[in-house]
């Protein structure tokens, strides 16, 4: 399934978080097809042929997967930097102090395939930047400085949204290890090369917080190694080169949505799903399957939040979600409770998502409706009243909006 908005040809627009989803999202079926590809060409070859095949396609997989969230990272920055009206916000390849806009494709082809970045991981050879702007305060700052890396766990977190859906093929759990490691591999990296972290810090540092970078990145690496993607992903890995049955993710999504008895064993063979266990609700009279939890760290206007989504899927009900966020680092925000219901009904899904906080609230609303067995219509509103903590990253400076687009199927 590949997905097509008109928002794609816009950045620096409104809620392009949501909108640079897609983007990680159609890699992500590009590589896979890639993968399966690979894997079928090559079943008939010797072993080593076929160790060689399998590891060029996953070197470029993983240099396209890393640029990808290189790049987006990017474009978050340029998102709230147009929002805070600095003026001529641009993202392109860096070549000194010169940048130049350029096309999506065009950065992603420079961070993915230039010798340069190639040899040199720490080299900055797409950047953001901007003619002028207005003054700044150290909040404003903060959620610029920000940005990128909350994308980037954004995106991981939407990729296990996936994986509970049943898509935890190699290239899904490539995308999710890219993202998820990418901030506390950037705040061990940042203490030679500067960027993001010292910057972020710098700005809690102006608003009296005090913490580091060691401080921050310990809670970032507790999120990644207590979450249930992570060891989802290394499980779908460890696979990477045995070929995958696909009418099996299918049958995982007739079960997410209570369309499959929950006694039917899909953790045979290679199945490498998120950590489950099926539980009875007698009060009624329904099987539902407990996940583990899958927790996030963001970087917030003032402070550093951890927070924690457990999800439950019920037989003839559909798919819930509870969601707890906080500030661990930093001055006190309030905590976000969010309450999350997906269902389908035949090829129409819905996913809906709200988040409470002290009186303030944010909302989103994402689905598909099919127009024929090729194509179907997609879209995603969402809308805040007051701040929460997600409110202030996805909807910065912008109390509504969302995308419209066609989902193509192959």
């Amino acid at each position: 399934m590949l997905s097509v908005s008109p928002q794609m040809l816009q950045f620096n627009n409104p809620g392009q978080s949501f909108v640079s989803a897609l983007y990680q999202d159609n890699l992500v079926t590009l590589l896979e097809l890639g993968h399966r590809w690979t894997l079928c060409q090559s079943r008939d070859l010797g072993e080593p042929a076929r160790l060689l095949a399998l590891t060029a396609q996953a070197f470029l997989s993983f240099r396209l997967q890393y640029a990808n969230a290189y790049v987006l990272h990017e474009y978050a920055h340029a998102e709230v930097g147009s929002q805070l009206q600095f003026t001529d916000v641009r993202v392109g390849a860096k070549e000194g102090n010169s940048i130049v806009s350029a096309p999506y494709l065009s950065n992603l082809a420079t961070m993915a395939f230039d010798p340069r970045q190639i040899a040199d991981i720490s080299r900055r050879g797409v950047s953001v930047d901007w003619t002028g702007s207005r003054a700044t305060t150290a909040r404003e700052s903060a959620q610029f400085n920000a940005a990128g890396l909350n994308l980037n766990t954004y995106l991981a977190w939407r990729d296990f949204e996936f994986m509970l859906r049943g898509d935890s093929t190699p290239s899904r759990a490539m995308a999710y290890s890219v993202n998820k490691w990418l901030s506390p591999v950037y705040f061990e990296m940042d203490q030679r090369i500067g960027g993001d972290p010292s910057s972020y810090v710098s700005d809690l540092a102006a608003q009296g917080i005090a913490t580091s970078k060691d401080e921050i990145q310990r809670v970032q690496l507790f999120a990644a190694l207590m979450s249930n993607g992570m060891w989802t992903s290394f499980r779908a890995l460890r696979v990477y080169g045995e070929p995958s049955d696909p009418l099996l993710s299918v049958v995982r999504a007739q079960r997410l949505y209570g369309e499959l008895p929950t006694d039917i064993d899909l953790d045979a063979g290679k199945w490498v799903g998120p950590l489950q266990w099926p539980i009875d609700l007698p009060v009624i009279d329904r099987r539902a399957l407990v996940y583990w939890p899958e927790f996030s760290t963001y970087l917030n206007q003032r402070g550093v939040s951890l927070g924690g989504d457990f999800g439950m899927s019920v037989d003839g009900v559909g798919f819930l979600t509870l969601g707890l966020e906080r500030n661990t680092i930093g001055q006190d925000q309030g905590t976000d409770l969010s309450l999350g219901y997906s269902n389908s009904w035949g090829w129409t899904s819905i996913t809906t998502r709200i988040t409470l906080n002290q009186g303030n609230t944010f909302f989103s609303v994402r689905g598909d409706y099919p127009l024929n067995p090729r194509l179907s219509l997609t879209g995603l509103v969402y809308g805040a009243e007051g701040e929460t903590l997600v409110g202030q990253r996805l909807a910065f400076r912008s109390k509504k909006g969302g995308y419209v687009g066609l989902q193509v199927f192959y």
